[in-house]
């Protein structure tokens, strides 16, 4: 006789991780409308796609495709509940409160529980540790009494809910013994159903359960099962196009309200998702709750008190909690993965995805600690919102506008204050009523805009004021493959490539230069110019196939001179050498972030001091590879965009000031006893010199800005954490020709 198969776990912690959901509340007040601590993290997640809910006593619960929410339903108040609060991860894939141990459990695709019970949060890894798991998803779950039913690509793994451990496991359970993937169950009476790939079977609890030949299959049944739910005594199978009542030992076929159906749930009321709605089963039959063009429930429950709580792929948490159907969400991102970010005033721009082929629609503003999605199923109201679609790259220019360049609508212009769109495409080439731009530079001194347009034969076109769309006379080829334009400070416009055509500059007189690999023509380590970014200094800093590379002699670029890349060195060799380098950013300390496939990483202004390198193993980051970065400037926020979602981190620098504020900023003040963090120091004029002294003016510490910030840990010179008392801030520039003072306090 065959063994039955158990979980063989691989080596693991025995400690199982726990984490206070309490802390959880530290960076997430409702709708994270607030600036987060230098120092800290924040995830920047779409809310909307939701796709799984669950109910607690008090509070409800929402996971996303990428992240989770939680409502609490005496105030209304909603927070994110992800990695930086002490879940997991991301890729959820079920939802189950068990009510006989008051346990929240989540399930993610990889076989990782965190089970949520008391405030705290509590990992168990056993399946995911486990040989079984290697490769195979977990697909549904389901909860008696105590126990957790997971289900997957392995078969099923029943857990206690309140340890994290797993006590038994089903494996192959398919006929003659072979795998086969669970896809749902549930326990009914003296019985076991589970919905599989080879169809439904069923076992009696008291048997052997691991061995095959315990179960048998439920006659009558398609084998394309791949919900059921329980109500009382009886049992409901549903498919995407087929939903059978299982009654007495009996099967009835029951006729759905739409099609496909996207779950069937039981709890206070059995509700079934489908198509455009979500309707209640009873002995009446089907009852609607909502049904709309626009609603795309996925799942559903009611409460206690009847009002119902459905996870939509459209709109996220909607409920009629307090009356009427309205949504329940944090200000999030219209798209989880976004394509490209930019650098904003203050925030940033964030553009989605084309997914399939299909057609981008909109756009996302973060300002202020909140997102705007700018798209007409959220903002239907906004003049020519329609023409924000299959936008490639952005400019913000003056006067608060936005240059979008549509592959569909041409130079669409955003006007922030307005709140309207408009096109500007006189001059530009069309095609059978399509305009197709493809990058679009931020308006120089003069006024002008810089465009590449066009679909077999892109050109360089440039527009002023009141003016319409001119194209650029010299004979720079096809310009279909530029990513985008980037103005220099002396007006240049640098156009780059990743196809491996380089860098083409021109100037305001109509002249041109290529830059490549060859020696006096840029010296550039790779021709596949992934970034392109100018410093405080001037100097154009350029990231791509082979590493990173800058060019000082920008003024020469247009006069024939010779232009010879420099290449940063670090540690002997040449930073980020032979490597792919998807991003570069400058902060307002003038020092260079980029991005690899391996991580975040901080240079100082030369390139070649490591300060600081972030994975996801030390840091809140996603995934290591980290395809685009944006800078809000004002508050030294950092966007990083990675290909498993946005976060972004608070640096220590800011963009500075010319002259000296009368009055600094300095948060935390008072820093309390129960504060660890940095003190941060702000709005200064650029690299101030900064001296802290207690209050008989001795000196504590002393160090110089970045940029407009500078931050102190609350310890002197030696490292020594100072005593409580008022210290005094001193700032000054290099000549003393600007000065300022401040106060913190400190009490231990």
């Amino acid at each position: 006789m065959r063994k039955p198969d158990k979980i063989r776990r691989k080596p693991f912690p025995a400690k199982i991780k726990a984490v206070a959901l309490a802390l959880a509340l530290f960076l997430c007040g409702t709708g994270q409308a607030q600036q987060i601590p230098t120092g800290t993290w924040r995830a920047h997640r779409s809310y909307n796609n939701a796709k799984h809910v669950a109910l607690t006593p008090d509070k409800v619960f929402c996971a996303t495709a990428n992240g989770m929410f939680w409502l609490d339903k005496p105030t209304s108040e909603i927070f994110p509940l992800g990695k930086e609060q002490g879940l997991s991860g991301a890729g959820i894939t079920a939802l189950n409160y068990l009510t006989a141990s008051s346990t929240l459990c989540v399930v993610y695709r990889n076989g990782n529980v965190d089970l949520i019970r008391d405030g705290k949060i509590t990992n168990s890894p056993a399946i995911a540790d486990s040989e079984i798991a290697d490769g195979k998803e977990t697909l549904g779950v389901f909860g008696h009494e105590k126990e957790l039913w997971v289900l997957g690509e392995f078969g099923v793994a029943k857990m206690d809910s309140e340890t994290g451990v797993v006590n038994e496991s089903y494996l192959k359970l398919g006929p003659q013994g072979v795998e086969t993937s669970v896809f749902a169950g549930a326990i009914l009476g003296e019985k076991v159903y589970l919905a599989t790939s080879h169809g439904v079977i069923e076992a009696l609890r008291s048997g052997n359960l691991q061995d095959f030949r315990s179960w048998t299959p439920v006659n009558g049944l398609p084998d394309n099962i791949r919900h059921i739910a329980k109500e009382n005594d009886k049992l409901f199978f549903a498919g995407e196009n087929s939903i059978w009542l299982f009654s007495n030992n009996a099967l009835a076929p029951l006729t759905l309200p739409a099609t496909p159906l996207r779950s069937i749930t039981s709890g206070e009321k059995t509700i079934v998702c489908a198509g455009n709605g979500a309707w209640t089963l009873g002995e009446n039959g089907f009852q609607t709750i909502l049904k709309g063009e626009n609603d795309a429930p996925s799942q559903a429950f009611a409460d206690n008190s009847g009002k119902y709580w459905l996870a939509d792929e459209r709109k996220g948490l909607v409920s009629d909690f307090e009356g009427e159907f309205r949504t329940y969400t944090l200000s999030g991102l219209a798209d989880d993965q976004p394509a490209r970010i930019f650098d904003l005033a203050s925030g940033t721009v964030s553009l989605p995805q084309k997914i399939d082929g299909q057609a981008s629609v909109g756009f996302s503003l973060f300002e202020n600690g909140l997102w705007t999605n700018l798209n007409p199923l959220e903002n239907a109201n906004i003049e020519n919102v329609s023409l924000a679609q299959n936008i490639s790259d952005i400019a913000i220019n003056q006067n608060d506008e936005i240059a979008l360049a549509s592959n569909t609508h041409g130079l669409v212009i955003f006007d922030k204050n307005n709140k309207t769109f408009r096109q500007v495409n006189a001059g530009l080439p069309s095609e059978n009523g399509v305009t197709n731009v493809h990058a679009v530079s931020e308006t120089g001194l003069d006024g002008t805009l810089w465009a590449i347009a066009g679909d077999n034969q892109a050109k360089l076109y440039s527009k002023k004021a009141y003016e319409n769309w001119t194209a650029f006379t010299g004979s720079i080829g096809n310009l279909a493959g530029a990513k985008s334009i980037v103005t220099a400070p002396n007006e240049q416009r640098w156009i780059y490539f990743p196809n491996g055509n380089g860098i083409i500059v021109v100037d305001n007189e109509n002249k041109f230069r290529f830059l490549g690999r060859s020696e006096n023509h840029g010296a550039l380590p790779s021709a596949n110019i992934n970034d392109l970014v100018f410093d405080r200094s001037g100097f154009a800093w350029v990231a791509t196939n082979s590493g990173v590379a800058y060019i000082t002699n920008v003024w020469g670029t247009t006069n024939n001179e010779a232009i010879n890349a420099t290449r940063p060195v670090n540690e002997s060799l040449y930073l980020f050498e032979n490597k792919k380098v998807h991003c570069l950013a400058v902060d307002g300390g003038d020092r260079k972030w980029f991005g690899t496939d391996e991580g975040l990483w901080l240079f100082d202004k030369y390139g070649e001091e490591l300060i600081k390198q972030f994975t996801s193993d030390n840091s809140f980051l996603p995934s290591n590879k980290v395809l685009d970065l944006s800078i809000d400037h004002s508050s030294g926020e950092v966007f990083v965009l990675t290909d498993a979602g946005l976060v972004s981190y608070r640096s220590d620098a800011t963009a500075g000031n010319s002259s000296q504020p009368e009055k600094i900023k300095v948060f935390p003040n008072p820093v309390r006893p129960n504060y660890s963090g940095l003190v941060t120091i702000s709005d200064l004029v650029t690299d101030a010199r900064v001296k802290i002294t207690d209050a008989s003016g001795r000196l504590v510490y002393e160090t110089r800005a970045n940029g407009g910030t500078c931050v102190w840990n609350t310890r002197d010179y030696t490292g020594r954490a100072v005593k409580t008392g008022i210290y005094l801030i001193l700032v000054t520039n290099d000549d003393g020709s600007e000065t300022a003072a401040g106060k913190v306090a400190v009490i231990r």
